[in-house]
């Protein structure tokens, strides 16, 4: 599996205007062949709600004393309401991968959860630190798409992420998401790279880089994940077309890992994660993107998987052709 680099919207459902965000992608330890993801919880801090106090004078009848009464009235505090509130973004750059990089500024809202919305269906989660700022890293796998942060209590904003044509039109992208708690690996075989092989089997173990990528025309390995969370894990490839580009096909399979070669529950049979679902999405040059939703057959506990049931060749609406 953008770091530690999961599709189809879960969370929230709002606009977003151009998160994975990354994104901070960060690449998650890889679990044995047949041991589920284990990603540790985000925990959401809320800001406490501050009483407020008001007096009321109640007038007696003759000769009774007049008494005062405290009420509490529960409401935010006006730095924390929405109104007062601003997301702000700064230090925005795009890379030459397709990466937007940028903070995120909200002082009223230190070390809240969020989620970025990328293409309205995308969902990815952060959190602010105690000055309300968070970094994001995000690659931009569909290319320019609408983009939203919103927070729990619904405070909103669209973003403008950087976008870029001829960065873009020098990419090619193939990414797999997920929302489901397990761990699906996105294997790439460049021009019939055998696997295992160092130089072109590109995958969670051996994601290459992006700096020898552009300098050898072939591509690397970017993840994201969700860690338990409503939000989306992705797994992106990134091809550089650059004059020490080969021609030729690269292949693209996804590897249900958390089921391994021999499955057992819950990922196998009428277990709970026997039949995930996941996504794919092809981005080549000046063409639009193409996706494919697909979900695995359950399998059977504790029976040997072959290759090719275990490393899935027809998840992606095609391979990647380099011209």
């Amino acid at each position: 599996m953008w770091k530690s680099y999961e599709a189809i919207a879960g969370g929230a459902l709002v606009v977003l205007t151009a998160v994975g965000l990354g994104i901070v992608f960060s690449i998650a330890p890889n679990p044995s062949a047949n041991a589920g993801s284990v990603y540790p919880s985000h925990t959401n801090t809320l800001t406490p709600v501050n009483a407020q106090t008001t007096q009321s004078s109640t007038t007696q009848a003759p000769n009774q004393t007049a008494t005062t009464t405290k009420l509490a009235n529960k409401r935010p505090s006006t730095p924390d309401s929405i109104k007062s509130c601003l997301i702000k973004t700064q230090n925005t750059t795009l890379d030459s991968a397709g990466v937007a990089h940028f903070d995120v500024l909200v002082p009223c809202r230190k070390q809240h959860s969020f989620q970025l919305i990328y293409d309205e269906q995308y969902v990815f989660n952060y959190q602010t630190d105690q000055y309300g700022k968070s970094h994001i890293d995000f690659d931009l796998f569909l290319g320019t798409r609408p983009t939203q942060i919103r927070f729990e209590d619904g405070l909103n904003s669209t973003l403008t992420l950087p976008t870029s044509k001829n960065t873009l039109s020098k990419l090619s992208k193939a990414a797999i998401i997920w929302n489901s708690p397990v761990n699906l690996d996105l294997h790439v075989h460049e021009f019939a790279a055998e696997a295992g092989q160092k130089k072109g089997h590109i995958w969670q173990q051996n994601p290459n880089n992006q700096s020898t990528a552009i300098k050898t025309g072939r591509g690397y390995l970017t993840q994201y994940s969700a860690e338990h969370t409503q939000g989306s894990n992705i797994e992106v490839y990134t091809f550089f077309h650059t004059e020490n580009s080969r021609t030729g096909i690269i292949d693209l399979k996804v590897d249900f890992e958390s089921r391994g070669t021999i499955p057992k529950a819950p990922f196998c049979g009428k277990g709970k994660h026997a039949s995930p679902s996941y996504q794919t999405i092809l981005l080549t040059p000046n063409k639009a993107p193409q996706r494919r939703s697909m979900r695995i057959q359950a399998a059977p506990c504790e029976q040997k998987l072959s290759q090719d049931v275990r490393y899935l060749s027809s998840a992606f609406p095609g391979n990647l052709k380099i011209r």
